[in-house]
């Protein structure tokens, strides 16, 4: 029974890495190096102040719309952000080919509000991928992209990117 146990335990773990893998592999940068950001001066702050803006931010299929609708059905269920309001704001990069991958908090928040963020960028993470990537001189290009958050009572569809 305990072979049993252990050899389940390790078949899961084995998938949930392969699973991680596949979703990074599926991700991948355009160019070795990024050189564009929306115009939003925490990201500048966070991946670099020398970082260009393309002619045309990366966008979400669908528009802020579709966004916000994936969000609405998709809140935060810890009891922690009942009764409270606070922001949070996740940069990413959206590929040439449309693809968002290597989210990170761009704020920090400390104790509950650390714990709350986290699971923000957790739904981040699995947002459908449906983005446009930025445009230069009528070529896409790898660029950061930003969502910003108010979030009262853990909804988390009062979203805004640039």
């Amino acid at each position: 029974m305990k072979t049993l146990i252990i050899t389940a335990i390790f078949f899961l773990l084995s998938v949930s890495d392969l699973s991680a893998q596949a979703e990074n592999k599926a991700f991948a940068l355009c160019s070795e190096k990024i050189n564009y950001s929306v115009d939003d001066m925490q990201l500048k702050q966070k991946f670099g102040q020398s970082l260009l803006t393309p002619n045309s931010n990366p966008n979400f299929g669908g528009g802020i719309t579709e966004l916000k609708k994936y969000f609405s059905e998709n809140t935060l269920n810890n009891s922690k952000a009942k009764g409270i309001v606070f922001r949070v704001h996740v940069g990413f990069i959206v590929n040439c080919s449309g693809k968002a991958g290597s989210f990170e908090l761009v704020n920090n928040g400390k104790g509950d509000l650390k714990i709350l963020a986290d699971e923000v960028l957790n739904i981040v993470a699995k947002m459908p991928q449906k983005w446009e990537a930025a445009m230069v001189d009528g070529k896409s290009i790898d660029s950061y992209q930003i969502l910003s958050f108010t979030i009262l009572d853990g909804d988390l569809s009062k979203v805004s990117y640039r």
